[in-house]
């Protein structure tokens, strides 16, 4: 039972980073704003490329997050064991699609060759489908990771709810015996003169 939630988490992650860049193929054909894309006056620089697809890659960071969040919700109380596996499906996913990416790209390279940023930001040119949509899908997961909260399960809740109630019925410790202070320790006061005196004479009147 354990072994096949491990692989369908795993499936899940593999998943996760397919659906995720074939969401981006569709996103890229969405028609932002001007103004949200000049950033530095013209669209053909890096730096308005890199923006263009930061932008784009937002939704993927969403996704993952949700994504993420929901098949760690659903494994909670063994989530420790099935966090790796997650991840491991999102990287297994990464390296299929980067290989795929060479691949075409090695077929295609002796027809035309694209500009670098182009390569490094389109969703649509391998091999890397854009560096910003792999790092927007796992800084995604990551923050589906951080907002699962903490549960504590429920064998453990049986476990502390026995020990405060075997503390509350153990006795309490009991005390040894009391030891008195040496100042109740006082000397026998001793006999006046006065006294003495007086039994002194008492005696002698009682010899005939």
């Amino acid at each position: 039972m354990q072994s096949a939630r491990r692989f369908l988490t795993f499936i899940s992650g593999f998943a996760l980073y397919t659906c995720a860049m074939v969401a981006s193929k569709v996103i890229t054909t969405v028609t932002l704003p001007r103004s949200w894309v000049l950033v530095s006056g013209r669209s053909d620089t890096m730096i308005a490329q890199a923006w263009k697809a930061g932008l784009l890659a937002l939704p993927l960071l969403v996704l993952a997050a949700i994504w993420v969040n929901v098949t760690l919700r659903a494994r909670q109380r063994s989530r420790k064991h099935v966090v790796a596996w997650v991840f491991g499906g999102l990287v297994t996913g990464w390296l299929v699609w980067l290989m795929y990416g060479f691949i075409v790209f090695g077929v295609q390279t002796t027809e035309r060759t694209w500009p670098v940023a182009s390569m490094l930001f389109s969703s649509h040119l391998p091999p890397l489908w854009g560096v910003l949509n792999t790092a927007g899908i796992f800084l995604g997961a990551l923050i589906g990771l951080w907002t699962v909260p903490e549960r504590v399960s429920s064998r453990q809740q049986r476990a502390d709810a026995a020990a405060a109630a075997s503390a509350a019925k153990a006795p309490a410790p009991s005390r040894g015996p009391r030891i008195p202070r040496l100042s109740n320790w006082r000397k026998p006061a001793a006999p006046s003169v006065e006294a003495a005196s007086g039994k002194a004479r008492e005696k002698a009147l009682s010899q005939p």
